[in-house]
């Protein structure tokens, strides 16, 4: 079922929420701005996701997983250590990457469904122009 694709996708974005957050706070200022538009774009991709599971009878986790706790630990150890500037920017672009990837697996599962396709289509083309700005701006 178009569900799991879209939990699992749904996850990634909760943890790439808290992940951003947490990089705002530690981020030099030539990214800041950056990091602030990603969590906030996260934030509002998640909230569009959050609503096609509803409708198609799931109850989304908002807890995220283990994983957006390894990734703040690792945000924050980076900070303390080289940063967190444009040299960081790979890292982030890396783990966008992933993100297509389950944006495409759950528009595949998806194909029945013409607005839920349309969503995440949109969502998918705004991240790949995010990661064309980052890819761009990386040192």
């Amino acid at each position: 079922m178009a569900a799991d694709s879209l939990k699992k996708l749904h996850t990634s974005l909760v943890d790439n929420c808290k992940g951003y957050k947490k990089a705002v706070e530690d981020a030099e200022p030539n990214v800041k701005g950056l990091f602030s538009k990603m969590a906030a774009l996260k934030a509002k991709d998640h909230a569009e996701l959050h609503a096609g599971l509803m409708k198609l009878g799931e109850k989304p986790d908002e807890s995220g997983s283990f994983m957006a706790t390894v990734h703040k630990t690792v945000i924050g150890v980076r900070a303390a250590t080289t940063g967190l500037g444009t040299n960081s920017l790979s890292s982030f672009v890396m783990g966008e990457k992933q993100i297509v990837d389950q944006y495409d697996g759950a528009i595949e599962e998806c194909s029945s469904d013409r607005e839920l396709v349309e969503i995440l289509t949109r969502q998918k083309q705004t991240l790949l122009a995010k990661i064309a700005e980052m890819e761009s701006r990386e040192t």
